[in-house]
């Protein structure tokens, strides 16, 4: 993404946003959150630092629960079953 853009990304985590991403501005570059490209969502900006995510990585962070889900919920048999995790995150929301 940051090749396609031509912008100095990178990935990070904190336990409040999740998985993001960020740019570092220096305010001579003229990176406002209105010539950012329409897939950056939920932009934010502190100091010097934009930070944002996208759908897919939305999608992705959506992933990893249901991973995480699988591999801390047993069904009544002690095996670790996709098929009910899906299904009890579905019914959840």
């Amino acid at each position: 993404m940051a090749e396609m853009y031509g912008l100095p990304l990178k990935m990070s985590y904190n336990t409040v946003r999740g998985f993001h991403i960020q740019l570092c501005s220096t305010g001579k570059d003229g990176y406002t959150t209105d010539n950012l490209p329409d897939e950056f969502i939920k932009i934010t900006k502190c100091k010097n630092v934009f930070s944002f995510t996208t759908a897919d990585l939305v999608l992705a962070s959506c992933s990893l629960c249901i991973v995480q889900l699988m591999f801390f919920s047993e069904n009544y048999d002690g095996t670790h079953n996709a098929a009910n995790v899906v299904q009890l995150f579905e019914h959840k929301f």
